[in-house]
């Protein structure tokens, strides 16, 4: 748009890059009259493109509450640090279809991540395939089991003093994962997000 367009009772869509025409423009007595063109060699402004947040989905399961109250505290870190975060307490509503809600977040081509925060009640839950701890990690396992250099599936501990052996669904086992009890932890966690 010129300067004087800014004051009009209706806008216009323009196929034009912004960073040719907006040199032209300029407030010449007061009617912000075109200038002429700049010169062939001219260097004008380039508008650099916001690079994409990244977007994580976290599976969690919500037993003992203390754990979900740890899942939420990681939730809101994650956020703090301009990644995007999807997760059932923010983004299934009342009366929507759970399954159908798991099922679409683990196909979303916008989620970089899926974070896998395990202990040891997601892990008897996965290893039986009950509840929806149950009902996502066999999704998950059908996405993983032929890929062993995946890294969108991250399965990360909570607690420091947490046994792998026993946090680990059966299925996760072999794959490396993340205590993110403390800040160094946390960072790796993510630069593995941010590295995508």
């Amino acid at each position: 748009m010129g300067p004087w367009e800014h004051y009009r009772t209706h806008w216009t869509i323009k196929d034009v890059e912004l960073s040719e025409i907006e040199p032209y423009f300029a407030k010449e007595n007061g009617k912000g009259e075109p200038k002429s063109a700049p010169s062939k060699g001219a260097v004008t402004a380039q508008i650099e493109p916001k690079p994409k947040m990244p977007r994580v989905f976290v599976s969690y399961c919500w037993s003992p509450p203390e754990h979900k109250t740890k899942v939420l505290s990681m939730i809101e870190r994650i956020k703090a640090e301009d990644i995007d975060v999807c997760y059932d307490e923010a983004d299934l509503h009342p009366g929507q279809d759970m399954n159908y809600f798991m099922e679409s977040a683990l196909r979303d081509p916008s989620i970089d991540h899926v974070l896998v925060v395990c202990n040891e009640e997601y892990a008897k839950r996965a290893n039986a395939r009950t509840s929806g701890a149950g009902y996502e990690s066999g999704l998950i396992l059908s996405e993983i089991r032929d890929d062993p250099k995946q890294t969108k599936y991250i399965p990360v501990v909570l607690d420091a003093d947490a046994d792998l052996g026993t946090c680990l669904p059966v299925f996760l086992k072999s794959r490396l994962c993340l205590k993110i009890s403390n800040d160094e932890g946390f960072r790796k966690l993510i630069d593995a997000i941010k590295r995508r």
